[in-house]
């Protein structure tokens, strides 16, 4: 049985197909893989103008979550403080370990 909005807690993990170091989870019902590197305002208004996704680091005394962010939700906050922003996973063709040689 599927869970709609599941969203669990961001663990460590190894991307099958790079093999990069990525932060996984469920995120609103979405199995996600985020890239490790903290964005700025501009990195994350460049990725949605290019049609990517951020998710936003929600932490608890508990766990850590992400949650997906919104264009809106950039521009809502543009003279505010950046929260902790992460985009997400895309295997890079120079870091495939089995990479086709195009020959």
């Amino acid at each position: 049985m599927s869970e709609p909005f599941k969203t669990t807690a961001v663990e460590e993990s190894i991307c099958a197909r790079c093999k990069a170091v990525v932060w996984q989870c469920w995120a609103g019902g979405f199995d996600v893989k985020l890239d490790r590197i903290l964005l700025s305002k501009f990195e994350e208004l460049q990725i949605h103008l290019q049609g990517g996704s951020t998710f936003k680091l929600v932490m608890t005394m508990r766990e850590t979550t992400a949650k997906l962010r919104l264009l809106r939700d950039l521009q809502n906050g543009i003279n505010g403080p950046q929260p902790l922003v992460l985009s997400l996973h895309e295997c890079k063709e120079e870091t495939l370990v089995n990479a086709q040689l195009p020959f």
